[in-house]
Order: C-alpha cells, then sequence, then structure tokens
C-alpha cells in the first residue's frame, strides 16, 4: 500500500516533520567510512523508563526475527566510523543492515510510526553505508508496531507486513515501512 507524503505542508504539524530532530545531526558529505569490529563506547543502551524499555525489548524481537528470516546476511546494531566533510570523524549504528550481494538494506526499528527514522534512514546512515559498503542497490526499512497513517512524515512510502516479501521484490524507490507484531 503506497502512502504519500502529507499533502498539507500549511499546517504545522506536518511542518514539523519535516524539521530535523533536536541533537540530530546529519552525515552530508560523508568523505569515508567503514565497520567496526567493535563499538567505540563501552557500554550499551539500557531503556531508563518503561517507554524506552518497551522500545529496546520490541527492538530485540525484531532483530530475533530478521536474523532468523535472513540467516547470515542480517546483522544488528553495526557500528560505523566516518568522517564527515568537516573531516571530523564520528561514529553512528544502525538497527540492522541485511547485505544480500551488490544489495544493502538498512532497517531502523521504532515502537511506533515516526519521521525520527527517515531523518535517521535518509540523513545519516544511507550516506554513510553507501560510502563504506558501496552497495549497487539500497533499500531503506523502518520496521515498526504501531503504524498511524495519520502521522506525517517527510516523503512517499509503502507500507507492508511481509520483510521478506518487501526485500524479495527489490523495488527501493520509496522507503519500506513494514508494520510488524511479535
Amino acid at each position: 500500500m503506497l502512502h504519500s507524503a502529507n499533502a498539507l505542508l500549511g499546517d504545522g504539524q506536518s511542518k514539523r516533520a519535516l524539521r530535523q530532530p533536536r541533537g540530530f545531526h546529519t552525515a552530508e558529505g560523508v568523505r569515508s567510512a567503514m565497520a567496526l569490529e567493535r563499538g567505540p563506547f563501552a557500554s550499551t543502551p539500557k531503556g531508563k523508563t518503561p517507554a524506552q524499555r518497551a522500545g529496546l525489548a520490541y527492538e530485540h524481537k525484531v532483530h530475533a526475527y530478521l536474523e532468523a528470516t535472513f540467516p547470515g546476511t542480517y546483522t544488528a546494531s553495526q557500528w560505523y566510523s566516518y568522517l564527515d566533510e568537516r573531516g571530523i570523524r564520528k561514529f553512528c549504528q544502525p538497527d540492522g543492515i541485511l547485505r544480500v550481494g551488490s544489495m544493502a538494506v538498512i532497517f531502523e526499528v521504532k515502537i511506533r510510526f515516526t519521521a525520527d527514522a527517515w531523518w535517521q534512514l535518509r540523513h545519516l546512515y544511507s550516506s554513510v553505508v553507501i560510502c563504506a559498503l558501496k552497495p549497487k542497490l539500497l533499500g531503506l526499512c523502518l520496521v515498526t508496531r504501531s503504524y498511524d497513517p495519520s502521522i506525517p512524515f517527510p516523503e512517499a512510502h509503502e507500507l507492508h507486513t511481509d520483510v521478506e516479501r518487501w526485500v524479495i521484490r527489490r523495488q527501493f524507490a520509496q522507503i519500506g515501512v513494514v508494520q510488524w507484531r511479535s
């Protein structure tokens, strides 16, 4: 099912969806990038609030599902190091990467459908992964438990319930949104 970007960009809610989230840094003009064997930080995130803990629990279930669906080709929480356009070394960690031949799919996992995932996929992870892996075909996928079509999203996207079917089709013109319930 194809969903278009919110056509009512005159309303305040839609304009907010286009604004960069507070504290978010894009990765435009990436000079070089590489996958790391270990992350640069000592600890793994632990949710402080019940909502954060629920989100992390959902993310772990999604990783287990994707690892079982795409054995040996899906990597959860891979760290990348990259040089930005000013030559400053930075790090990022997409939720998941699927690599099959010359194709890569970047996964972002959110318990609720949100435009924040668009910013991460489009303006951070895609630039870094393209530079690091040089895929001939790149797909961007948001996996979410709850999807609300009234939530403003900055571009057209395709809603799916079967991530494997979406990947096999390899039609990545729009971001794939997969509603997955554990």
